[in-house]
């Protein structure tokens, strides 16, 4: 019965905090995120609900392009309608009467990390001017650039949330600048709402695919991962060739050699990805390092963790199987789509293999292919052609990123972009982030009577209230009347009318009593018959034998001794006049 009044308790409480939440200051349960990614930005519209704090609606927004890092020199009025498809996407996203509860937040990414501080505060100034005046809650430090770590972090309360499973999942992303991972320090999930300290975070900026690979092709023109008009691509070779260009090139697989400990992938410095801007991420320092100096060194990467990998790896795979099946590799693209969204690296090994062994006027040729039904993300003709012939690189570079640098196993990575049309996006973490913040906000901020406020709320919800109370109150009274019980019965030797005097001998006798025995009946006219007579019994037998031996002679019915964990423990009859009766049970 307390158990169930705890969990009811427990449950009225986690609506009420997200009750809370929603009410404070009248805020709205809308709010408005912007990924500012380098390539461009997208708005997103969540509302959450106050009733459990799950998300009750989701909406994306159109990307406007290019990257917000490439408008810092632009004119106003280029910058604003550059902002306006995000501020429109908001009017019509929020109901207008939560205009003004609803916050407008604006967060850059690793392209903005990459400018000067100053050169990002001055456009931020310029943004904050321009959308501070449409009606939406709008506040200058919610304009700025956030650390790989807190990106990292937000993608992983994303992940965990979308598949609300009881093990915490770690994370991967894969941008244009730069390349974040997630991992959790234990498989167990304590809290609804998992914190920063669960998780391992490392991001590595200016490792994102587009400058990783502007970068790679402005050194080396023609290698192993170009596909000529008259050489195919060679995937393996182009491994090699992105390892010796990141100058990892001596860093083992770790798919290849399981025995290989994290003592010795740390060890090994060719195996960490140098710090191409080690002073950019200002907000973060250590966000730029490598993932395993956060483990204890003498441990192994768990291989019981899962990992959702977002953004370019799930567009990756499955470009390639689209690739595969169109190009008539049937039996390869059928071995992927059998193993997804978790195929095995060793099955994406052969089929990039097999796309990269494709000559340039072939791939074109399957770009330039509208007939076949291509997926949304790839749907457009014109990115088919910029995008494709640049894959055999992307998947020499995940490959390279998942067993060497991060050093995962075989079927330990999953892929995925959306859940229930839930777009697994980090900035779906920020905003049950910024939730749970609000509600915390709510019980500590004095400086606006929010306390005042929140007490109201609470009396409002007077069925609530009455249930916690109750339930609390019967389970202190009950835990009351133990312990009460309890004393009265090892202090009980000095009240004759309600304890024997046995009970004081065998408390002085050392034996500690234990709560809750049951009563061995016995024969009253035989308790009668032995009142005058009466020998105290003391529980052990070693302490007084004569005493003991009169006892057995006498007679009386003793229970026997029952053993438990190694320890004996006894329970005696009613053994003085009047058939008063005290008693001791095994208790673990």
């Amino acid at each position: 019965f307390l158990c169930c009044c705890w969990c009811c308790a427990k449950k009225k409480m986690l609506l009420l905090f997200f009750l809370v939440a929603g009410r404070v200051d009248s805020e709205s349960r809308f709010s408005v995120v912007v990924d500012a990614g380098s390539t461009g930005c997208r708005a997103y519209a969540y509302q959450i609900s106050a009733s459990d704090g799950k998300i009750a609606l989701a909406l994306r927004g159109p990307k406007s392009s290019p990257g917000l890092a490439s408008l810092q020199t632009a004119d106003a009025e280029t910058l604003k309608n550059y902002l306006a498809p995000l501020v429109d996407f908001a009017h019509s996203a929020v109901p207008e009467e939560e205009w003004a509860n609803t916050h407008f937040t604006i967060l850059a990414t690793a392209g903005m990390r990459l400018l000067p501080k100053v050169a990002a505060s001055k456009l931020y100034d310029r943004i904050y001017d321009l959308c501070s005046n449409h009606g939406l809650i709008v506040q200058r430090d919610e304009i700025r650039t956030i650390s790989g770590a807190d990106e990292a972090y937000y993608a992983a309360l994303a992940v965990n949330y979308a598949f609300g499973q009881q093990v915490l999942l770690g994370a991967l992303d894969l941008g244009g600048a730069s390349t974040q991972i997630a991992a959790p320090l234990h498989l167990k999930k304590n809290k609804i709402h998992p914190e920063p300290k669960n998780f391992a975070v490392s991001s590595y900026l200016g490792y994102g695919v587009e400058v990783l690979s502007s970068r790679y092709f402005a050194r080396m023109p023609v290698t192993a991962c170009t596909h000529t008009v008259y050489d195919p691509a060679r995937f393996f070779k182009c491994q090699e060739s992105i390892a010796h260009f990141l100058g990892i090139q001596h860093c083992p697989p770790m798919s290849r050699n399981k025995t290989i400990r994290v003592r010795k992938f740390i060890q090994n410095a060719t195996c960490q990805l140098p710090e191409l801007y080690p002073t950019s991420d200002q907000s973060s320092p250590s966000s730029s390092s490598n993932l395993c100096i956060h483990y204890d060194v003498s441990q192994r990467l768990n291989e019981k963790t899962s990992f959702i990998a977002t953004s370019l790896y799930y567009y990756a795979w499955r470009t390639l199987i689209q690739m595969l099946r169109f190009a008539g590799n049937i039996s390869q693209a059928d071995a992927l789509a059998r193993e997804w969204p978790k195929p095995s690296l060793i099955n994406v090994r052969a089929g990039a293999k097999t796309l990269c062994a494709k000559s340039l006027h072939d791939i074109l040729a399957l770009a330039n292919d509208n007939t076949q039904p291509w997926d949304s993300f790839i749907g457009n003709n014109e990115r088919r052609q910029r995008e494709m012939p640049r894959r055999c690189f992307d998947l020499a570079y995940i490959d390279i990123l998942l067993d060497r640098v991060f050093g995962l196993s075989d079927r330990q990575v999953a892929v995925a972009i959306a859940v229930d049309e839930l777009d697994l996006d980090w900035t779906l973490g920020y905003a049950l982030d910024h939730a749970v913040r609000l509600a915390q906000d709510s019980f500590t901020d004095e400086k606006h009577g929010r306390i005042v406020q929140n007490l109201s709320i609470l009396r409002d919800e007077n069925y609530t209230i009455f249930f916690v109370f109750v339930s609390l109150s019967v389970l202190f009274a009950l835990i009351g009347c133990c312990f009460h019980g309890r004393r009265a019965a090892i202090s009980g030797s000095s009240k004759k009318e309600k304890c024997d005097r046995p009970v004081g001998i065998i408390a002085r006798s050392g034996m500690r009593l234990v709560w809750g025995a049951p009563v061995v009946k016995r024969d009253r006219q035989r308790d009668i018959d032995d009142e005058s007579s009466t020998v105290p019994f003391y529980a052990d037998d070693a302490a007084s034998p004569t005493r003991a031996r009169n006892w057995g002679s006498r007679q009386s019915s003793v229970t026997k001794l029952s053993s438990l964990g190694g320890h004996s423990s006894l329970s005696s009859s009613s053994i003085a006049g009047g058939g008063s009766s005290v008693g001791g049970t095994p208790h673990q």
